[in-house]
């Protein structure tokens, strides 16, 4: 059937029930690093995860007709349009501002590496086997798309695998109709590489559910479908940034989307405001107390949620930078105390958690939460004035205004590039939008 997705999909041809077993594949016909042909070498190579699942990907290719999974490869497309490999300018001209444009470069520096450190030498080592016409950098990213895009995670003994049939059903977020299962001696988690060189950009679904047969995958419904309705799978609770990055698609209103705020980005303001000894000094204070921001390939960050909320790491070191300096001392003094935790570095900055009643839509009066009343201690004026600029910032990013970008996206047609990018983008300046403008309505309410 022609899907939302990727093309394909798979319909129900009666009603299915919650419980009932549709499909039961061996273990043994899905592609794995223990069923390739090219175990052996790969194992050689000390090549694990999917990095060695894409070679044998490309090894099983490169066989043709001679290989186990020849019919189930002829099915898959030659490659996904997932962004690391679209040009540099649909990079630049589609993505700029967003999430993915400085990782994406970063992504194809290091896919270079991988491939000249790891299965370019392969071809010189054993070219019989490893022909270097179907080992060229365009074959191996190729084929990392249909990894990315399409493995699951079967076992510890297998790892992750191409699964024929799993890999049909598309994705649909926080409601899915199936579940694989597994058994439940195989579902423990083993961290253990033992030295292998592997790519763990991998995040697919997996098969953790406990299944009666340790040989086979079961794909069981875990909701009622009626006849002639898709069936959906879930990759996760996935916003669209990471939606596109693994798998070349986005959803409408998709709840899961943050935006990144860039350490650079927030010190960049930061230093036009305060002198750079204060904020380096408060910087350290607040780090000193265990704390931090997310990090990502070398780069640091703090998220705004789908919500429009900014992390409270990020409100609790805008508030350290901009306090007076008695109060810095006393959370440095009680660092060892806080280890981390925002309501015993707040306490020491001076929060007390006195009851408070808030207002409620009803007029009606509600206990606020302790969460609530935190981070509205934390966001003063000068806190809220400083997020106002950070947002500004992030959203100069984008290049072009708001109203331009909902335009474009009203123009992009179905199942394009185009129109993935244009979703991510004003997904993103959706929650900026909307984070700025509850930090408006609180400052109005202070003055």
């Amino acid at each position: 059937m022609d899907g939302v997705v990727s093309g394909a999909g798979v319909r129900a041809l009666r009603d299915l029930h919650h419980g009932e077993l549709i499909a039961t594949i061996p273990k043994a016909a899905c592609l794995t690093l223990l069923t390739t042909a090219a175990r052996d070498a790969i194992a050689r190579a000390r090549l694990g995860g999917g990095l060695g699942l894409t070679v044998a990907v490309m090894y099983e290719r490169s066989k043709g007709k001679g290989s186990k999974w020849y019919r189930y490869l002829k099915t898959l497309p030659c490659q996904e349009s997932v962004p690391f490999l679209w040009s540099e300018e649909e990079i630049d001209g589609l993505l700029l501002g967003t999430e993915l444009h400085k990782a994406l470069k970063e992504d194809k520096l290091l896919m270079k590496e991988d491939w000249e450190e790891n299965i370019a030498p392969l071809t010189k080592e054993d070219p019989l086997e490893f022909p270097a016409q179907d080992f060229t950098f365009e074959s191996y990213l190729a084929a990392k798309s249909l990894v990315s895009s399409r493995s699951f995670e079967i076992d510890a003994e297998h790892g992750y695998g191409m699964v024929p049939l799993a890999d049909l059903f598309n994705h649909k977020t926080d409601a899915e109709d199936v579940h694989f299962m597994l058994n439940a001696s195989d579902s423990d988690d083993d961290d253990d590489n033992n030295g292998l060189i592997i790519d763990d950009g991998l995040a697919n679904g997996d098969c953790r559910e406990i299944s009666s047969d340790k040989s086979v995958l079961e794909m069981v419904m875990v909701k009622d479908v009626a006849a002639g309705s898709e069936i959906f799978n879930t990759y996760g609770q996935l916003g669209n940034a990471a939606l596109l990055h693994r798998y070349g698609f986005t959803e409408p209103n998709n709840p899961h989307d943050i935006v990144n705020l860039d350490m650079d980005c927030l010190l960049e303001v930061l230093l036009s405001r305060f002198q750079k000894k204060r904020v380096r000094k408060r910087g350290r204070v607040w780090r000193k107390a265990g704390f931090s921001g997310c990090e990502s390939q070398g780069s640091e960050y703090f998220e705004i949620s789908a919500a429009g909320k900014p992390q409270i790491e990020l409100l609790l070191l805008l508030f350290v930078i901009q306090s007076p300096a008695r109060d810095c001392e006393a959370l440095e003094d009680a660092a060892a105390k806080v280890k981390g935790r925002v309501k015993k570095a707040a306490k020491a900055l001076g929060w007390r958690k006195e009851t408070h009643w808030g207002p409620h839509p009803t007029k009606k009066p509600r206990l606020e939460s302790v969460e609530s009343r935190l981070e509205r201690w934390l966001l003063n004026s000068t806190v809220i004035d400083l997020l106002l600029l950070v947002i500004g910032k992030r959203d100069e990013l984008y290049g072009i205004t708001f109203g331009k970008e909902e335009r474009a996206l009203g123009e992009c047609r179905q199942h394009t590039k185009e129109l993935h990018a244009a979703r991510l983008r004003i997904g993103e300046r959706r929650i900026l939008r909307d984070c700025k403008q509850e930090l408006l309505n609180m400052k109005a309410k202070q003055c």
